[in-house]
């Protein structure tokens, strides 16, 4: 699975219709080695990249619900940590906080229960 995802992502983030299954990736596939014109095509699709030119849009927003959970097999929860650290470096002032999910027995479905407490601040 985590190579149709890699193969999903070259195919969004740096598309060539030239090449094989009309994608690229952002290594050598002999050396591994990043490809750094590649790399920056990459990065440009990167959440936490993009805050450092999108911080604006971000402060409109009333809230931002990040769920990744902490423990995921694509180590989700450090791209959420790392985005949540850069939205507080940008001075942002919606109210960005990092939830602590219950065990999945007492989850509400979807795994939403975090969030209730603060959606009448949010849409109120």
């Amino acid at each position: 699975m985590k190579v149709v995802n890699i193969l999903a992502m070259a195919a969004s983030y740096d598309p060539d219709p030239a090449q094989f299954l009309g994608l690229r990736l952002p290594v050598t596939t002999d050396t591994c080695e990043i490809i750094a014109e590649r790399w920056a095509n990459w990065l440009a699709h990167d959440p936490v990249v993009k805050l450092q030119t999108q911080a604006e849009s971000l402060r409109g927003l009333k809230a931002l619900y990040i769920d990744c959970g902490v423990a995921d097999q694509f180590n989700l929860v450090y791209g959420a940590r790392a985005l949540y650290a850069a939205a507080e470096r940008t001075g942002d002032p919606a109210p960005l906080r990092g939830i602590r999910r219950q065990p999945h027995r007492r989850r509400l479905p979807h795994g939403r229960e975090p969030a209730l407490p603060h959606q009448g601040r949010w849409w109120g």
